[in-house]
């Protein structure tokens, strides 16, 4: 059985929780997601202004597939492409995914129109912490800073919209999440 693990940003992500899936399951990282998994198969991230803030780092630290949607930083960076559908809920198409409004749920598409069998999710806590931090490696560099806690809501209908659609098991092992769609298992328990 193909596994994937879906790491997202999310700020309750431990580093335990993500050496704990090396060798065990096909991963994927988001964003910023190289940093603590520098050794994941994949890495995703969809905006371009984080290409151009984080490409110098990324080559000099990751070794796994480079992926995006955004055509510029595609071309700029020579990244593999990922095509977009629009007006789904969610993607079987072999080389194009639905965006969800957020790199999280892009992966997760990205990790099914690969072949994964079961995903698990990571860091996908879908809300702040009580401090108002809200994702694992502290805020963005200003170019990128942004406030997602308005999107939130928004991601989470998305995801729920979709979770009816998805014909393979997805187990939500994020520590804390507002994302109740998928079960809520421990990591340990399922991987």
């Amino acid at each position: 059985m193909t596994v994937a693990v879906c790491i997202a940003s999310g700020p309750s992500l431990t580093k335990e929780d993500v050496d704990y899936c090396r060798d065990k399951a096909k991963v994927y990282v988001v964003n910023n997601g190289y940093q603590i998994a520098p050794w994941a198969d994949v890495l995703y991230a969809c905006d371009g202004r984080w290409w151009d803030a984080y490409h110098e780092d990324v080559k000099k630290t990751f070794k796994g597939e480079l992926w995006s949607i955004d055509t510029a930083a595609i071309c700029k960076y020579n990244l593999n492409s990922l095509g977009v559908v629009n007006n789904e809920a969610w993607s079987k198409s072999p080389d194009a995914i639905v965006t969800g409004g957020n790199s999280g749920f892009q992966v997760m598409n990205f990790a099914y129109i690969q072949g994964a069998k079961k995903i698990i999710l990571l860091g996908y806590d879908m809300k702040p912490r009580a401090d108002g931090i809200l994702h694992w490696h502290g805020n963005h560099i200003p170019d990128l800073t942004h406030t997602c806690t308005s999107e939130y809501p928004q991601w989470v209908k998305k995801f729920k919209a979709a979770a009816p659609l998805i014909d393979i098991p997805v187990i939500n092992c994020t520590r804390d999440t507002a994302l109740d769609c998928f079960p809520k298992l421990q990591l340990r328990d399922v991987l």
